[in-house]
């Protein structure tokens, strides 16, 4: 079944948000017993897997897991064992559906009780990459995170100066928050001059570079083969 036929079928389901997506395919990987040497690696096949079930809906099954991720990993890995891909996606496939269960249980409660809720997505459109200059789907990075606010507040920062921010593909995003801690960033890499002078990101923008661009309109391709 194509993609964008499964997204239809999937479209009123419950998602998990992109951190409980990227939890979800971290512990498929480490499931799988995958030997992934980079983390950097590993996350570009994290944030693959987040951006793909975001737009077209949870794999049906495992073997429609296998089909869609095993051209990705392989060109990433390329001496995985094929018993890992499938593990993997059937750890993926279980989880993904576990959470989509909890997901709509818990949204049945909230409609039995009247209760509401909301969720924001905050992927917007594509367009280059501040960091590594690749035309991606988009996030917002803020300079200084949300969660130190209230110190830089007490600093007499205006809420303009707090909200600073720039736009970074997904798998760039990850790296700024796995390399750097929210206070780290705040105190000494509010600028987006301090991010391109880090040696670690940097590192990691020129393995990005050489990575092929992923678009929408290829993750809804059900023949398109992920590669360097």
């Amino acid at each position: 079944m194509p993609l964008a036929d499964a997204s239809a079928t999937t479209a009123a389901l419950p998602l998990p948000d992109d951190d409980q997506l990227r939890d979800i395919a971290l512990a498929a990987v480490k499931e799988s017993g995958m030997y992934v040497k980079d983390d950097w690696v590993r996350d570009f096949i994290v944030e693959i897997v987040v951006a793909d079930v975001t737009d077209a809906g949870p794999p049906a099954t495992g073997d429609d897991c296998y089909s869609r991720y095993s051209s990705l990993i392989v060109e990433q890995l390329p001496e995985v064992e094929d018993d890992e891909v499938r593990d993997f996606a059937t750890a993926l496939s279980a989880r993904l559906a576990a959470a989509v269960e909890a997901l709509a249980a818990e949204q049945r409660r909230r409609l039995a009780g009247g209760g509401g809720g909301s969720s924001e997505d905050e992927e917007g459109p594509v367009g280059g990459c501040a960091l590594c200059g690749r035309q991606m789907p988009l996030t917002f990075h803020h300079l200084i995170p949300r969660d130190v606010h209230a110190k830089y507040k007490r600093k007499a920062l205006t809420a303009e100066e707090l909200n600073r921010g720039v736009d970074v593909c997904r798998p760039c995003h990850s790296a700024i928050h796995r390399t750097y801690d929210n206070k780290t960033l705040a105190a000494s890499y509010s600028t987006l001059e301090a991010l391109l002078q880090s040696e670690p990101l940097q590192k990691f923008i020129r393995w990005a570079q050489k990575q092929k661009v992923t678009t929408r309109e290829d993750m809804a391709n059900p023949n398109f083969r992920y590669r360097r």
